[in-house]
């Protein structure tokens, strides 16, 4: 496991390409936080007191020309499976929650990117790119 920032997103390149045969086109990290007070408040007008915390999150991806998302954990603390598929959600097909349940976070951010394809857009054979 690797201790930094440049051996985590090292790490997570080399599965990428292990698990999808190549190279991911994007990567991006935060830092880990808690709110020590707050926690949904800032954006109904509140306070909050953030802190850092010695965790980070790499995300690392390529775009797609299919309407199927694969994801994959390399967390230890998690339910399984770890690769998890699902279809780009559209105007007639949603995402529900299911399991396993860390791959419900992310349903949840794909299901309001702009970028989402439309019924129409399919129809057409003129898909927007996902992520692997």
């Amino acid at each position: 496991m690797a201790d930094s920032l440049d051996g985590l997103i090292r790490d997570a390149r080399e599965k990428f390409h292990n698990l999808f045969g190549c190279e991911p086109e994007i990567c991006c990290s935060a830092p880990g936080r808690v709110n020590l007070i707050g926690e949904h408040t800032d954006y109904n007008g509140g306070y909050v007191l953030p802190m850092a915390i010695s965790l980070q999150t790499v995300v690392i991806g390529k775009k797609r020309d299919s309407d199927t998302i694969r994801v994959y954990t390399t967390s230890e603390d998690v339910d399984d499976p770890k690769l998890v598929e699902f279809v780009v959600p559209s105007e007639s097909k949603h995402l529900s929650p299911g399991y396993p349940k860390w791959a419900n976070y992310v349903k949840g951010v794909v299901t309001h990117f702009q970028g989402a394809a439309t019924d129409q857009q399919k129809q057409k054979k003129n898909p927007t790119h996902y992520f692997e």
